[in-house]
């Protein structure tokens, strides 16, 4: 079933570790194959565009330089840091992460994706990545980016599924030089094969590809229609992921062991937010305090909510 796409796989993969080796992005988080960095670039990326990333990385990097240091490191300090990245909850998992394995494997980093699966806030894709980009394991791998092209080379203008991509991938390992194909397909999908607008003409892979050619005749006016089913996300502002953002920033501008209380923080936020029901804003909080985000303090005349100390 997949033997004419595993063909058309194979016959890129020298291509793209060629152009990736001259003409590959400059990610700080690629200089090194330290998997304690790229443990921390992978949760960062997850679902964070790597612009936002590349700043925070090297900040987070320069605070905490390893796993120890990053399990002593007292939570609220590791929030503050990671405000503006989103998804707060990565920060706390991120820290557990490094206290387990600190304490429960020598500070090492597991190179088995299974291994590294068994981990708070690891799923498939990032046990792989961290398989793949620190120890030059040969796993399948597939982002956004890699489903889009590989849906494009391999099966053309008609969108396959990324159930589909999934299983060419794995029916055509192991690849040479996995790292530099996967982060190399990464880049070209970043730069040249874009969702609404590829630009085929400067794309190293357009005598490989089954798209491209129709993509330059103009034969579908909507490129976007080739990509592989995704979920559109709702919008954000407004939603509740938008609040639970902005009651963390409002967070990370108190002092150390400043606290706030929750009709002040409910006002703070936005003027907006005071037409919402009280039990709605209020269920955010306990969420936040569920996942270890903030602490709820009973006080002398209302309850108050801060960063965790520890």
């Amino acid at each position: 079933m997949y033997q004419n796409s595993q063909v058309k796989i194979d016959k890129i993969v020298d291509l793209v570790v060629r152009w990736y080796g001259k003409s590959g992005r400059d990610l700080p988080w690629r200089k090194s194959k330290d998997p304690y960095s790229i443990l921390v670039s992978e949760v960062m990326l997850q679902q964070t565009q790597v612009d936002r990333v590349v700043p925070k990385f090297m900040q987070f990097l320069k605070q905490f330089p390893n796993l120890e240091s990053l399990a002593e490191a007292p939570v609220a300090t590791v929030i503050r840091l990671w405000e503006g990245l989103g998804f707060n909850r990565r920060a706390i998992r991120l820290r557990k992460i490094a206290e387990i394995l600190v304490r429960e494997n020598y500070a090492e980093i597991p190179e088995n994706p299974n291994e590294l699966r068994l981990l708070p806030g690891i799923g498939r894709y990032t046990s792989n990545a961290i398989a793949c980009f620190a120890y030059g394991k040969s796993v399948s791998l597939a982002d956004t980016n890699i489903y889009r092209i590989l849906s494009r080379v391999s099966y053309g203008i008609k969108p396959t599924t990324r159930a589909e991509i999934d299983k060419l991938i794995d029916s055509s390992l192991p690849f040479d030089s996995p790292s530099d194909f996967y982060q190399g397909l990464m880049d070209i999908g970043a730069l040249y094969c874009k969702s609404s607008s590829p630009e085929c003409s400067n794309c190293v892979l357009i005598s490989k590809c089954k798209a491209g050619p129709e993509f330059l005749e103009a034969k579908i006016l909507n490129p976007q229609s080739s990509v592989p089913y995704y979920p559109k996300q709702k919008r954000f502002k407004g939603s509740k992921r938008y609040y639970r953002g902005l009651i963390i920033k409002q967070l990370t501008k108190l002092g150390p062991e400043e606290q706030i209380g929750i009709s002040d923080l409910k006002e703070r936020i936005a003027p907006e937010l005071m037409d919402y029901t009280e039990d709605w804003f209020l269920s955010i909080i306990k969420e936040l305090n569920d996942e270890g985000l903030l602490v709820v303090e009973e006080g002398t005349y209302s309850r108050r909510v801060a960063l965790p100390l520890t």
